[in-house]
């Protein structure tokens, strides 16, 4: 259930902050938040980060945790177990 509603709200920002390039692309739990080289892209962290903290309750250190990845999104929502 927290996979899933992780999920949605990720691809809601996602779609909400840049359309062209994220509303053609399936979000699964094996999407990665990279830029088209394979670089960290920063933008879309920052409004991850937003987004769970807004759907979750919670709030991530920025400088502890990058959010490159549906898989570290999912370990920092479980990490903050009482945001579920």
């Amino acid at each position: 259930m927290t996979a899933k509603r992780l999920v949605d709200c990720i691809g809601r920002r996602l779609r909400q902050i840049d359309p062209n390039r994220w509303e053609t692309v399936p979000i699964t739990f094996q999407t990665k938040f990279l830029d088209q080289l394979g670089r960290v892209d920063f933008r879309t962290i920052i409004n991850i980060h937003d987004a769970i903290e807004q759907e979750f309750g919670i709030e991530i250190k920025d400088k502890a945790a990058l959010v490159i990845d549906m898989e570290s999104a999912f370990a920092i929502v479980n990490h903050h177990h009482d945001a579920l």
